[in-house]
Parts: C-alpha cells; structure tokens; sequence
C-alpha cells in the first residue's frame, strides 16, 4: 500500500491555506494503478524504489486520509517522526564503522608499530567518536520529545542534518584509517559509504532541514534572540546593553525623532524595529505610529524600510533628521587615547 498525495484543489485561496493537497491510501491491486519503474539505487541495495502509474485510477472514500484538503497536514505529522526514525537508522553503521576502525588499525602494523598509534588516525577517531556521541545526543533527545507530544520540528530537522552530514564523514575516515582494504568489500564500510547520499537527500534534503531550522529555530527562540536595548551610558559616553527600562515618550513626531537620534548614538549602522520603536513610546497605538512615521519620512527626516507585504518594519533617522534633533556635536565622541590632532 502508499500513502498518495494528489492536488485536490487549484483555488488561490485553498493554496495560500496549504488546503490544497488530500492524502490517499492506494493498494496494490486497484485497477489502473500499477508500478512503470524499479531504479538501481547506488546505496540501500535490494530496496525496490520506483516510478508509479496512475490510469484512470479510483480510490473509495474510505481510503481518504484525514478529509479532503488535509493532505498537507498529514504530511507535515509524520515527517518530524520519519526524521527522528531516519536518523536513529545511522548510529549504527556509525558505531560499527568506529569498531571496524578501530579494531583493524590495533592489528595493523607499519613502520614496526600499530597504526592506531599513527597521530593521525588517533585525531580521525577522536573525531569519530565525538560525532557518534554527539549525534545520538541529537536524536535521544528528539525522540524524547515526541515520546511527550512535543512539538519536536527544530530537534527533528537538526538531527537528520547534524547526523547525515555527519555519518557521511565519519565513514569517509574510518575507510582512510582502514586504507585500501577498508575500501574491499571484505568490509561493511564501502557499503555504508554508498548510503551516505542518500541520508542527506531522503526525509528531505539537508538544504530543506537548514530552511527549517532557521524558520522554526528563530520562532522557537524568539524570546532569547531579542536584542537588548542599548544607551549611552552618562559616566562612560559610550552606548552599552542595559535590562533598566528605559524613559518612555508621549507619541508626537519630535519624540519619535528622539528615540531614532538616540538609538543612532548606541547603535549608529542599524535600524529600530517598530517593536524597539513601541517600547519606547506611552501610548504604542500603531496607526499613530504609522502615521508619525510616514510623515517623518515624507519631510526627508527618517527612512523606512517596508516588508514584503508593504508593512513598515524598520525605521532610521536620517542625517537631517539627526541635525534636527541635536547638533552635530552630541554625536562626537573620541576615545581618550586618540592625539587631538587628528580630530578636527
């Protein structure tokens, strides 16, 4: 049997909600359907993977997984499991490539001495085992949280990266120390390192898990990435983090002008977000804000930059709008060990 996924729908609408997919079980047998290719795979010898065939094919309802237009939910529910399961798969070829290692170059000797006493092999199997050890890490702890119902997404996706980047590694040097006959098909490892293509492809593809990382990864870190604010300390004159809350300002364009002029002496080459913007002001009213700052702009006083959707997201002040603010000599600052002669 295969769990099929077919468009169900081509409404803009069900597209931009992902409600456009619907999952299927299809069995062998049901008339139409039938397999139109077997691949010689270069790895997973003796596993049949192939090219299906559709004709006119008909499935009852009652092998509709989940309802119409669930399809990519469906999905989504087992992938985080099938990453977790796909990668358990690689610890053992892992461990087993680190025995074959280990225990060949004990019993090999050159140069009147066990090449395991070669420097070189003992950096590759350090190496070796740290990989191992950190990669099962990665996955006993993804495991452990799906055994709770967690969502497990991030955990997930940087195990199958970590350990397949890893595996394809670490197979690669324990042939090296094993030196030619590790190459032989006297040994498991040429066999493993055929399988290590595909561990960065299937249960989707290492450039895919680093998408997922980044996306889910700054939403599940949302709280600990947020920078902290930063002023000109009054003893020191140089900008420095701080948790002290900082004054806040009535909502009117000469204060929004002051917080951009002052967020320029602490932080001189960025822009504020409209959040660093709010935590700033007494009454954090959008529309307000939105107003304030298109009018700013449209007096050259600040620059917006506007998202993909038109949404302003960041804001700066610009050097009239600086000068505007303060004179120029607010904005100088010269550390003490630098000759007065080359300030001018």
């Amino acid at each position: 049997m295969y769990v099929v996924y077919a468009r169900s729908s081509e409404k803009k609408e069900d597209k931009d909600r992902y409600q456009h997919l619907t999952a299927f079980l299809v069995k062998k047998g049901i008339r139409g359907f039938s397999v139109e290719k077997i691949n010689e795979l270069s790895g997973w010898i003796g596993l049949p993977n192939g090219t299906l065939d559709f004709d006119e094919v008909k499935v009852p309802l009652s092998d509709c997984i989940g309802g119409e237009g669930a399809g990519w939910k469906v999905m989504m529910a087992g992938l985080n499991f099938e990453r977790v399961v796909y990668s358990s798969g690689m610890l053992g070829p892992m461990r087993e490539s680190i025995r074959n290692a280990v225990a060949y170059s004990q019993r090999r000797l050159q140069f009147d001495k066990p090449t395991i006493d070669l420097p070189t092999n003992q950096a590759k199997l350090a190496e070796m085992i740290s990989g191992l050890y950190t990669c099962r890490l990665l996955v006993y702890h993804a495991a452990h949280l799906l055994d709770q119902h967690k969502d497990a997404m991030v955990e997930a996706s940087t195990a199958k990266m970590v350990v397949s980047d890893t595996y394809e590694r670490l197979i690669s040097d324990a042939i090296q120390v094993m030196g030619g006959d590790g190459w032989t098909r006297f040994y498991p490892l040429e066999s493993f390192l055929r399988d290590a293509k595909v561990n960065q492809i299937g249960a989707g593809t290492n450039q895919v898990m680093r998408l997922v990382i980044f996306r889910g990864g700054l939403k599940a870190m949302n709280k600990d990435l947020k920078m902290l604010q930063r002023q000109v300390n009054k003893k020191l004159g140089v900008p420095i983090s701080t948790t002290e809350p900082l004054s806040r300002l009535s909502n009117t364009e000469e204060n929004v002008l002051t917080i951009l002029a002052e967020d320029y002496l602490a932080n001189p080459g960025l822009y504020m977000t409209l959040e660093d913007i709010r935590m700033r002001l007494t009454e954090p009213n959008d529309s307000k804000l939105y107003a304030i700052l298109e009018d700013l702009e449209s007096k050259d006083l600040i620059k917006l930059y506007r998202g993909t959707k038109g949404s302003i997201d960041l804001a700066k002040a610009t050097y009239t709008g600086l000068r505007k603010t303060a004179a120029l000599e607010k904005y100088k600052w010269f550390p003490d060990w630098l000759s007065r002669d080359f300030i001018f």
